[in-house]
């Protein structure tokens, strides 16, 4: 997307008044990577710490983490699937919080046995006011290069596959800063967008709602989000002559992501049913089911529902069925045996309903 030359200036602006109004901002894409300061480290210390004589030799990340933080915690096990993922890349991965020590020895302990990962204190607010002073999300985590400049931050929960595929170019050599420059202006543009539709809903005016969702769009076109936002201003601006296009562009873009074909499903669901759109819900499962070669539990049993909504609960069982058997988690095992019971108990209701009126006499006519 070409970007114009006002909204270039914009950024750079904002960029300039992010990082030139607070001498301890919090590092962006490209920039060197600052210093920890004293960490107290609870277990093994590191074998390199940003800025130190052994950075060189590793690809560092960095999460600000707390423990009063549930996607902090959430993340904990993020992080070791990642350490494991990454083991023989000599990739490591520090985790740092400027809580008490004796608070979290236990976290440490637990998550420090997963080899690559280690745990500290910042216990002179040092790493706390030079990586996450002006942060208001957690935790916060920054992927660096082995020459010290920052390659990615975001929130890992929320952010996993971005923060892997950043690991994994920088560990296959195949990282571009460029690239990493370019997502990041996206993003900061991608951010004013959001407060210019906040603005546009406030003023109910429809044709700045509208053409907003469009930008929006075409700054992100692989994010789902506006998307959904555009097909429900659609709906409550009965616009509908829109939405068979709008239905038909979503249905071409994420037709090959699995994540986003459950996603636009329970968007649907969760419409009122008048305005659901049941063939492109019952397609998207489908599809759903195509690309995940049915050997996902997760998708099998979205899939189920959706039959269900269609009373196709015989198709909906079977694929519970394969689920279970997909499956080696206790928990997912009883939410599929507790769909299937139910499924079952409908099927057994309906036809008990279907022979019970078969056998009633039809009144005569006389």
């Amino acid at each position: 997307m070409t970007i114009s030359i006002r909204a270039t200036a914009a950024l750079v602006v904002a960029a300039i008044c992010l990082c030139g109004s607070d001498l301890h901002a919090s590092p962006g894409i490209g920039d060197d990577a600052p210093t920890l300061g004293p960490i107290q480290w609870l277990g093994d210390k590191p074998p390199a710490v940003p800025t130190g004589e052994k950075a060189g030799d590793y690809i560092i990340a960095v999460e600000m983490f707390a423990s009063w933080n549930t996607d902090s915690m959430n993340s904990l096990s993020i992080l070791t699937e990642m350490a494991a993922a990454f083991a023989d890349q000599n990739v490591i991965l520090l985790v740092i919080t400027n809580e008490e020590p004796e608070g979290v020895a236990e976290i440490a302990e637990q998550v420090t046995q997963q080899k690559g990962i280690y745990f500290g204190c910042d216990v002179d607010i040092v790493a706390t006011e030079n990586w996450a002073d002006d942060i208001d999300i957690l935790p916060m985590m920054y992927v660096m290069t082995k020459e010290g400049k920052i390659a990615w931050r975001g929130n890992p929960v929320n952010t996993r596959t971005a923060a892997e595929q950043v690991l994994r170019d920088l560990s296959q050599g195949e990282f571009d800063m460029s690239d990493a420059t370019n997502a990041q202006l996206r993003d900061m543009r991608y951010a004013q967008l959001e407060s210019d539709l906040r603005a546009a809903y406030q003023d109910n005016d429809k044709q700045a709602i509208f053409r907003v969702l469009d930008q929006m769009i075409a700054t992100k076109p692989t994010f789902l989000h506006p998307y959904s936002i555009k097909r429900q201003a659609i709906i409550n601006f009965d616009e509908y002559t829109r939405l068979p296009a709008h239905m038909s562009v979503i249905e071409r873009r994420f037709r090959d992501s699995p994540e986003d074909l459950a996603q636009l499903i329970e968007n649907e669901r969760s419409l009122d049913p008048a305005e659901r759109n049941l063939k492109f819900m019952l397609r998207t499962a489908e599809r759903l089911l195509v690309v995940t070669e049915r050997e996902q539990p997760w998708a099998l049993q979205t899939a189920a529902r959706v039959y269900s909504e269609f009373g196709l609960f015989e198709r909906a069982v079977s694929l519970l069925e394969s689920a279970a058997d997909a499956t080696s988690e206790p928990m997912e095992m009883i939410v599929c045996e507790r769909m299937m019971t139910y499924y079952r108990n409908v099927i057994n209701v309906r036809d008990q309903m279907t022979e019970s009126t078969e056998r009633t006499p039809k009144a005569s006519s006389n």
